[in-house]
């Protein structure tokens, strides 16, 4: 270890700092309460220096991701041991979600590898923060989270353009065999919609524009033209990837659903009513304009009312019960 510390703090060139960053990250998961805290005070501060102001994309990137492995930690941890890491690390959340926060300022350009991977580096991160610092980061998490949150707005009209492009040239590895698309950034915010709504005290990020979200997500819903063609000639395998293919972004917005309803209860059912009358609404005038695409807004929208239909149904007959309005 203190080898890579050496070599990532000398800066003598960037091929040795990314080495010594990809070695860290290997055996960073296996490191204890002892490693951490004898390590951190002279590697973390290199790690989110570079991540912040080195002049390379790809060693800002890997810096992000070598502290983000060291966070990581915490998932194979529990009781005594995960508290001493994690009070370890607490000391460096707030340059650490800075530079988060910076990596989450514009929408990632869907044919630029570097944008997607350092998006998607900088969501991975925030995923952890929410899980693991939800309560002693308090209001430092609040930049990062409304940028993200934002961010899953913003990258909507530019997905659903990307979905219909059959040539995505940010799709496959980098030279360290690293998987990126915008596929994955897109799901990786979908993971922080959830991870959020898991957190009853980060509510009041989604709880205002609870409305907004779901009409979001059934955009993020809506079949691509490469899947209307996959599935045309052959409903039988419609049916069977959607039963049991749990990788497409289709997949992750049911998830997302279903942690929506689990979280919000009614609330998500009265907002889901207002974004299906506006969806369908908006199918009706598509067709009366002679768009033949009018219908998988449609379908996208019943999607997502079966998605949640368990919540719809139990909000029913609770307002029964009480006797007040179904909502």
């Amino acid at each position: 270890t203190t080898t890579l510390v050496d070599g990532i703090r000398a800066r003598r060139s960037k091929a040795e700092v990314l080495g010594c960053l990809k070695c860290y990250e290997m055996i960073a998961n296996d490191m204890d309460e002892f490693s951490v805290a004898t390590v951190g005070p002279v590697l973390f501060p290199e790690l989110l220096t570079l991540a912040r102001v080195a002049e390379h994309a790809d060693v800002r990137r890997r810096a992000t991701s070598a502290f983000a492995a060291t966070v990581s930690t915490l998932e194979n941890l529990s009781g005594s041991d995960q508290r001493a890491v994690r009070d370890s690390l607490i000391p460096y959340l707030g340059n650490w979600l800075e530079t988060v926060a910076m990596a989450l300022e514009r929408v990632p350009n869907p044919k630029s590898f570097e944008q997607c991977a350092a998006s998607l580096e900088a969501l991975k991160s925030l995923v952890l923060a929410v899980t693991f610092f939800a309560k002693p980061a308090g209001d430092a998490l609040m930049p990062a989270l409304s940028r993200g949150a934002a961010l899953f707005h913003g990258i909507a009209p530019v997905y659903a353009q990307y979905a219909e492009e059959n040539d995505h040239a940010t799709d496959g590895n980098d030279s360290d065999g690293d998987e990126v698309s915008f596929d994955a950034v897109a799901t990786e915010l979908l993971e922080l919609i959830i991870t959020i709504s898991e957190q009853p005290k980060l509510h009041k990020i989604l709880a205002p524009s609870l409305t907004d979200t779901l009409y979001v997500t059934i955009g993020y819903m809506c079949m691509s033209s490469a899947q209307e063609e996959q599935w045309i000639d052959d409903p039988n395998q419609f049916v069977a990837d959607e039963d049991d293919d749990f990788s497409t972004l289709r997949a992750s917005c049911g998830l997302m659903l279903d942690s929506l309803c689990l979280q919000f209860g009614p609330k998500a059912v009265t907002a889901l009513a207002e974004v299906a009358n506006r969806c369908m609404s908006e199918s009706i005038a598509a067709r009366n304009a002679g768009d033949e695409k009018w219908w998988r807004i449609r379908e996208a929208t019943l999607l997502a009312v079966g998605t949640m239909s368990d919540a719809i149904t139990t909000s029913a007959e609770r307002a029964q019960q009480k006797g007040l309005p179904v909502p």
